[in-house]
């Protein structure tokens, strides 16, 4: 069960970043051409796709242990557990 929910959350990640790189063609040619190198601005989207997964995580670790105890009562509710 945890690697297809890694795999799926790395997908999302990808889908996230390419958009991320699509959306800000023209900054990075800016940056290109003030001088940084294509390393700076591919440590510049590595750290914040970093960002971008603490972020999500910090907020999936309460949101999922809400649902699951939601779930967890409505269902034991439901089956007389």
């Amino acid at each position: 069960l945890g690697i297809p929910v890694i795999a799926i959350g790395m997908i999302g990640l990808v889908n996230t970043m390419t958009m991320n790189v699509i959306e800000r063609t023209r900054e990075i040619g800016i940056l290109r051409s003030i001088g940084a190198r294509a390393r700076h601005i591919r440590r510049m989207i590595r750290a914040e796709a970093l960002i971008l997964s603490v972020l999500g995580w910090i907020a999936a670790i309460p949101i999922g242990y809400a649902i699951g105890s939601l779930l967890t009562w409505l269902l034991g509710d439901g089956f007389g557990v």
